[in-house]
């Protein structure tokens, strides 16, 4: 008689993302409301009792997680809960016999994940499962034969833990232990083999089994590179947050352009302008590069790329995904009015790996490993092999730069879990003197941080101290008659987070955070205070309420700014915010956010068109001009789309004050001062609105990428020039991004970047006096656009793998016009730069 089941739901994949950090993937029942139609059994399957089990009358539930394909054939089985006795095995042989119908998306089939229970009773308790086989055919007398082995991952040698191992001839399988080992006594003959292991390929060979001899083999099975199955991505903070967007694996690793750094992909998202395409840091939403928050792991980090420009200061193989949100985001992430990226580090390795990067601009190498049981650890180095040929180039040169990352777990009980993390980077450029020593300039950082985390029965605690130093040094340049520079930052901070959930739609979290700092800035400045030590604090709290449909999540943060303990400026932000979403139906969620968002004065360099970026070490310059404060409004609709596609509209208005401009230094708005240094720069008040379009196809199956549209601007209003447009507004910015794996091991990826010109500060003939300048920012550059693209190819062996790769950026040759100045009868000269780089490179993991 059949066995009867019962359908628990479907699994989605849920890959939950902590403030500034998103957390491990992980399989949970939950209930998609974006599937139109719910597979249903179709076709049944006889289940039989082991003897084990029968003999011994046992009873009792085996939970599979079961792969089921567009077709509603299963693919691949995973064991969730058995009683033992063989009872698994069973079940995962009538599960391959078992057809579904397909589950549905807007009216289009698409693969998913299914819990499925089978319940083995005797005929005499209720629900029925066939008894063992008794062999009705004469058995036979030779002894037996032993077939054993071990299932692998191809490309790493990890063992594969429950990998099925299917005996067509037999209509049995077996599975493997937690070392990937299996073993069984099989009568003599031939046995047709397949291994199945979720998101891996399908592995099929025939083996024969001699009358009392043995068979050893190690299965080499290759997984998928990408995941093909339905994934969803979530933060916990995210649920609400408009124009939120998180990326992972391949989409940080394989985009064209970006030369397989994570950082750089963050420039083909909505709301992005630059200053020079392909260099320079993000602009986002008309708002400067050191007025944004930029996290690892959740320690703010004061520069992102080497040199201002080059490769990001956190190995990419340290990096295991990005959240990207240009506003709106939980008093979580407070002191900066900015847009927040953030990088999530690797996880905590269950195997040993070994990775290395090697191209034209880097050599990397990348460890974890697990110590004991409880006990993890990541190490990561990098250094820069441009540097080497820059130097080989030219003796007198000096071109460094080096970036190191270390994280350790430790999980001391069920209840408490340790981390420590520290990382760091540094920049050495210049040139060596003919009589001795070193004309350079020198930037670097360091961080360190303890974590402790505790759960409670209804909540967590969360504790963390942290210690950093930073620093910028720069030499003297007579001809340009600038004094040398040297600013340093240190700083050590202690925080605290306690969440607790009240009922089950509400959750209430609560934070507090204190930093001691220490400031040296040479030399003196009389126009902006620089003070030699500063006190800061800051608390907030926020709610997360459920009710049906809705989230909503309210929150507010205040800081305290004082900066010259004994004597100095002092600032005090309130910043309350709120977010919410509201589920109009299955796939389709309206978003809508607002808040206040307030910092110190930050400093952002700039060398002509390009934006160098936030400068490490210059804190806690120019308080007594007042907090950088930005107002947001966002709302948004986010929808999902068949075929894997997600669309995403948003809308936003935001207002800026700040206290020290630098887009509108001297040199930009076309004046200098009499002794032909630039003042300080003005404080301004602006605006930045605009309507911004994301279609995205999700990453799953061969081919992922997203296209994205901004229509924006941003202006700005200071004291004696009125409102002109922002320096770096683009009203019109493309992105369109793809990337396909072709077969197993070739993958073809373009990107598309168009954005048109940004303003500029007109040079006009004046009568008499020679060349002047019309009113700022008056006129605009021409359009740009460009094509990256990317090729890739992956070998894989037996327990180590290597992709090798070509990465163009602007493989069309396109000049970009980033000035246009006069000559001196009036004729017009424009400036263009061709930035072109051909990128080899390979990877390697062992």
């Amino acid at each position: 008689m059949m066995a009867t089941t019962s359908f628990l739901g479907l699994t989605w994949i849920v890959a939950l993302g902590l403030s500034a950090i998103p957390c491990d993937a992980q399989d949970s029942p939950t209930s998609p409301k974006s599937l139109s139609q719910r597979p249903e059994v179709i076709q049944d399957a006889s289940l039989r009792y082991p003897p084990q089990a029968w003999d011994n009358d046992v009873q009792g539930d085996v939970v599979l997680l079961l792969w089921v394909t567009e077709v509603g054939q299963v693919e691949a089985a995973k064991v969730i809960s058995t009683p033992g006795y063989d009872m698994e095995l069973a079940a995962m042989a009538a599960a391959k016999k078992m057809r579904f119908s397909p589950a549905l998306m807007d009216g289009e089939p698409v693969k998913v994940k299914i819990r499925y229970t089978f319940r083995f009773r005797k005929p005499e308790r209720g629900a029925l499962a066939l008894p063992p086989l008794t062999g009705g055919g004469k058995e036979d007398p030779r002894p037996k034969g032993r077939f054993f082995g071990r299932v692998l991952q191809k490309g790493t040698g990890n063992p594969l833990v429950g990998a099925e191992l299917y005996l067509l001839d037999l209509d049995e399988a077996t599975l493997t232990d937690e070392n990937g080992r299996f073993d069984r006594a099989l009568s003599p003959g031939g046995y047709a083999v397949t291994v199945n292991v979720p998101q891996h390929h399908v592995f099929e060979r025939l083996e024969r089994v001699e009358s009392g001899g043995s068979v050893e083999v190690e299965y080499y099975v290759e997984p998928n590179r990408r995941e093909r199955y339905r994934t969803i991505v979530w933060g916990d903070e995210g649920r609400a947050m408009v124009g939120r967007t998180t990326l992972a694996e391949a989409e940080i690793s394989e985009i064209p352009g970006t030369v397989g750094d994570p950082i750089r992909v963050i420039m083909l998202m909505p709301g992005v302008t630059t200053s020079m395409s392909g260099l320079g840091y993000p602009v986002v939403r008309g708002v400067l590069p050191g007025d944004a928050r930029y996290e690892m792991d959740g320690v703010q980090i004061p520069m992102l790329y080497h040199l201002g420009f080059g490769s990001a200061v956190v190995n990419p193989r340290f990096t295991s995904g990005i959240v990207f949100q240009p506003g709106g985001y939980s008093v979580q992430h407070g002191q900066f009015p900015g847009a927040l990226i953030m990088g999530q580090a690797a996880r905590a390795p269950e195997q040993a790996a070994t990775a290395t990067d090697l191209s034209i601009i880097q050599t990397s190498l990348f460890h974890a490993r697990p110590l004991t049981e409880n006990l993890q650890t990541l190490v990561a180095g990098r250094m820069g092999t441009l540097g080497l040929i820059v130097e080989g180039l030219a003796s007198d040169a000096i071109f460094k730069y080096w970036d190191y990352q270390s994280k350790t777990f430790l999980q001391i009980d069920d209840n408490d879990r340790l981390e420590f993390l520290a990382f760091g980077a540094g920049n050495k450029v210049g040139e060596k003197l003919e009589g001795g020593g070193e004309d350079v300039v020198k930037i670097g950082f360091h961080r360190m941080l303890l974590r402790q985390r505790h759960t409670l029965q209804a909540g967590w605690l969360q504790l963390e101290g942290e210690l950093g130093q930073e620093g910028y040094e720069a030499p003297a340049d007579e001809d340009e008659d600038e004094e040398a520079m040297d600013a340093r930052y240190s700083y050590g901070g202690l925080r605290g987070k306690l969440s607790k959930t009240l009922r089950p739609n509400l959750e209430i979290l609560v934070g507090t955070e204190g930093v001691l700092q220490d400031f040296d800035f040479m030399p003196d400045t009389d126009e902006l205070s620089a003070p030699s030590d500063g006190i800061t604090l800051g608390a907030y709290t926020e709610a997360q309420w459920t009710p049906g449909d809705w989230t909503v999540i309210p929150g507010i943060r205040v800081d305290h700014y004082r900066y010259g303990i004994d004597d100095g400026p002092r600032r005090t932000a309130v910043d309350p915010r709120l977010a919410a979403g509201y589920q109009l139906t299955d796939g389709l969620e309206v978003k809508a956010s607002a808040g206040v968002y307030q910092g110190p004065p930050r400093v952002t360099l700039a060398e002509g068109p390009v934006v160098i970026g936030p400068v490490p070490g210059m804190v806690g310059i120019g308080l007594e001009r007042g907090l950088t404060r930005t107002m947001q409004i966002t709302g948004g609709l986010e929808a999902e789309l068949p075929w894997n596609l997600q669309a995403v509209v948003q809308g936003y208005d935001s207002s800026l004050r700040t206290g020290m401009d630098f887009s509108l230094r001297e040199e930009n708005l076309g004046g200098e001062t009499e002794d032909g240094d630039d003042d300080p720069p003005l404080p301004s008040t602006g605006r930045s609105y605009g309507v911004e379009f994301v279609l995205r196809r999700q990453l799953g199956g061969s081919l992922f990428g997203w296209m994205t549209y901004s229509l924006s601007r941003s202006e700005r209003t200071a004291e004696g020039y009125g409102t002109m447009p922002f320096m770096f507004d683009q009203t019109h910015v493309i992105n369109a991004v793809a990337s396909w794996e072709v077969g197993r091991h070739w993958t073809l990826g373009a990107a598309y970047h168009f954005h048109t010109g940004r303003p500029y500060t007109p040079e006009v003939l004046v009568p008499f006096r020679g060349i002047g300048h019309g009113p700022p920012f008056s006129k605009r550059l021409p359009n740009f656009w460009k094509l990256d693209v990317r090729i890739q190819k992956r070998e894989v062996y037996d327990t180590w793998y290597f992709d090798f790769y070509i990465d163009v950026l602007n493989v069309t040759f396109n000049r970009e016009t980033i000035g246009i100045k006069l000559d001196g009868d009036g004729g017009e000269r424009i400036e263009k730069s061709l930035f072109f780089v051909p990128m080899l490179g390979l990877r390697a993991a062992f």
